[in-house]
C-alpha cells in the first residue's frame, strides 16, 4: 500500500494513481501540489497547493485546509491528502492533524514516527514551523 492511514476515514500519500485511490475506496482527495490533478471519474477532488516554506505561509492555511479535509470525513468520504512525493506537504499537514488530537506537537511527532517508521520527516523547515506554531 503506497497511502498511509492517519486516521479515521484519512490516508496520505504520493501523487495517486487510479488504482490505488479505488483500492483504498478513497472518496475524495485533496492534492497539496502546485500542479492540477488528472481526474479521477467519480472521486470528489480538491486543489490545495500548500507550500509551507514560503514567507506567505500562514497557520489560517494549514487550517482552513484541515477544516476542508474534516468537513469531507464528516460527510463518510475515505479522504486522501496528498504531494508528489507523499513526504513533505502531506506529512506538516498529517503532524498538525496528529496535533491537534494528542497533548504535544512531540506526541504528535511520534505518532507520526510509528505510522511511518519507513518515511523520513517532512524537509526544508517544516518540523521548525510546526514547532513555532504549536510549541
Amino acid at each position: 500500500m503506497i497511502f498511509t492511514q492517519i486516521d479515521d476515514r484519512l490516508w496520505i500519500g504520493p501523487q495517486p494513481a487510479e488504482a490505488d485511490v479505488l483500492a483504498h475506496r478513497i472518496g475524495a482527495t485533496v492534492s497539496l501540489r502546485r500542479a492540477t490533478p488528472d481526474p479521477i471519474a467519480g472521486i470528489e477532488q480538491f486543489h490545495r497547493p500548500l507550500s509551507y516554506w514560503h514567507e506567505d505561509f500562514k497557520r489560517v492555511d494549514l487550517d482552513t485546509l484541515s477544516a476542508l479535509v474534516d468537513g469531507l470525513r464528516a460527510r463518510g468520504l475515505n479522504v486522501l491528502v496528498h504531494c508528489r512525493e507523499g513526504v513533505d506537504r502531506s506529512g506538516v499537514f498529517a503532524i498538525a492533524h496528529l496535533r491537534s488530537q494528542l497533548p504535544t506537537l512531540d506526541s504528535a511527532l511520534d505518532r507520526y514516527r510509528a505510522i511511518r517508521a519507513s518515511t523520513p520527516l517532512p524537509r526544508f523547515g517544516g518540523i521548525e514551523l510546526l514547532r513555532g506554531w504549536f510549541n
